[in-house]
């Protein structure tokens, strides 16, 4: 695609190694939103009104789900998201990339966080109704633009109350960071970490997250933007061409690198 970067190297190794031994995500499945967490759901709803669910689903520019998405819900489309107001609550897809609210009828505006362009005005009527469902698909052109991509991403995707474990400069040693992500994925605590790396004509870096539930990502980032071309089966790109997010093979096992950087150890599966 032209006016961007090839993925880095490791990331062209690691797409021929998902073609011989990985296994696509399939965004055709239908939607499960049972894991799919809501946060500061508004006072209509803790009253008991009737409610009905809001359902939908996040894709990336290449037209995979992307997982761990943070979405951003008012109750008054006037107010947003534009006055700094609080959402009315917070939702985040689930592992396939689906996320789901339940809302008393009214008025809502649905908001794919960073991508404010792409702002949704849905209308909640309540039962027998169907259930409103909205998809978002997020593009560079849409996005908000941020100079501080990759770390927005891995706090995200590590979530909140996880260790963050530094951002290590260029001719910094990364021991104590690496050890710090270690420690934490052994005792099984979210983390984070990010590591700066040396780029011809823009700035990269990357950086391991790992959530709660134990799945740690390695996330690429380049401030010019990456070619989707060579993009591992289950790997996203949610932040437009900014951020490559790549999951780590099940089980999860961790390695240091010859520099002392944190990485996964691939298994053949």
């Amino acid at each position: 695609m032209n006016g961007f970067r090839k993925v880095p190297q490791h990331v062209t190794w690691l797409a021929l190694f998902y073609l011989m031994f990985g296994r696509p995500v399939n965004s055709s499945q239908q939607p499960d939103t049972r894991n799919a967490s809501t946060v500061g759901m508004p006072s209509k709803v803790r009253s008991g009104q009737p409610r009905v669910a809001l359902q939908g689903s996040v894709f990336d520019n290449t037209g995979s789900l992307v997982e761990n998405f943070v979405l951003d819900v008012w109750s008054d489309s006037g107010n947003a998201p534009d006055n700094k107001q609080a959402p009315t609550l917070t939702v985040t897809t689930d592992a396939q990339g689906h996320f789901s609210a339940e809302l008393p009828a009214g008025s809502y505006k649905v908001c794919p966080r960073t991508f404010s362009k792409l702002c949704r005005t849905v209308q909640i009527s309540e039962a027998p109704q169907p259930p409103p469902y909205i998809e978002f698909r997020l593009t560079l052109k849409d996005e908000d633009r941020s100079t501080d991509w990759l770390n927005i991403r891995l706090a995200t995707i590590a979530g909140e109350g996880a260790r963050n474990c530094g951002s290590v400069g260029l001719k910094e040693n990364p021991v104590q960071a690496t050890k710090c992500a270690l420690r934490a994925f052994r005792h099984r605590d979210a983390f984070y970490v990010q590591y700066d790396a040396v780029g011809i004509d823009s700035d990269i870096s990357s950086g391991m997250a790992g959530d709660s539930a134990g799945r740690v990502y390695i996330v690429d980032f380049d401030g010019m933007g990456m070619d989707t071309h060579w993009m591992p089966p289950g790997a996203t790109m949610p932040d437009g061409f900014h951020t490559l997010v790549i999951p780590c093979s099940m089980p999860v096992r961790l390695k240091r690198t010859p520099e002392g950087k944190l990485t996964c150890r691939w298994s053949r599966k």
